[in-house]
């Protein structure tokens, strides 16, 4: 079983990161915060300070998630980087970050670059006319990669994945059986 992981925006905050402190450290060709390409980070990685804000303009009491996906990259606090680091290393780089909110004190963390890609299955993915994804499908169940089929925007992991997540109450996912869309 495949899933695309979404983040629960209206029970969390939202991850912020500080487009200056980005070109500062990662430079002009580095924008992590908006590039979902599969690119090695690690070379030149800097830890940067991210905060987590409301991004939906609800209450800002709401908790800083444990995970959360962001332009193709997952955020993890340091419990779920405690938790999942073993399992997804092998597919990307875990690239550290101090986080915080208003409510809550720096915390040591991290960004998961998943380096890992996978074809689409080319017989049953379709786009539709507006070249969106359709529909979408994978004939392997890596632990957690991408896909140029999308672009590279979202992130898929397999059962054992979403097993880990739920049974250690790591918070801030949606897995979406719908491969084709972070919607609905």
């Amino acid at each position: 079983m495949v899933y695309r992981i979404s983040t629960n925006d209206f029970d969390f905050l939202s991850l912020i990161y500080d487009d200056e402190e980005v070109i500062e450290k990662l430079g002009e060709d580095n924008l992590i915060q908006i590039e979902c390409d599969p690119r090695e980070y690690a070379p030149i990685w800097q830890k940067l300070s991210v905060r987590f804000e409301s991004a939906l303009g609800g209450k800002s009491d709401k908790p800083i998630p444990d995970l959360q996906v962001h332009s193709g990259h997952l955020f993890l606090s340091e419990r779920a980087l405690n938790t999942l680091k073993d399992l997804i290393e092998p597919y990307g780089e875990l690239l550290p970050v101090v986080y915080s909110s208003d409510n809550e004190a720096p915390k040591e963390g991290a960004i998961f670059n998943p380096l890992k890609v996978v074809s689409a299955n080319e017989k049953t993915s379709t786009k539709d006319s507006f070249g969106e994804v359709a529909s979408l499908f994978f004939d392997t169940e890596e632990v957690i990669f991408k896909t140029d089929f999308d672009d590279y925007f979202g992130v898929f992991v397999n059962k054992v994945f979403e097993e880990i997540v739920t049974s250690s109450e790591l918070s801030g996912l949606i897995f979406r059986k719908d491969l084709s869309s972070c919607v609905g």
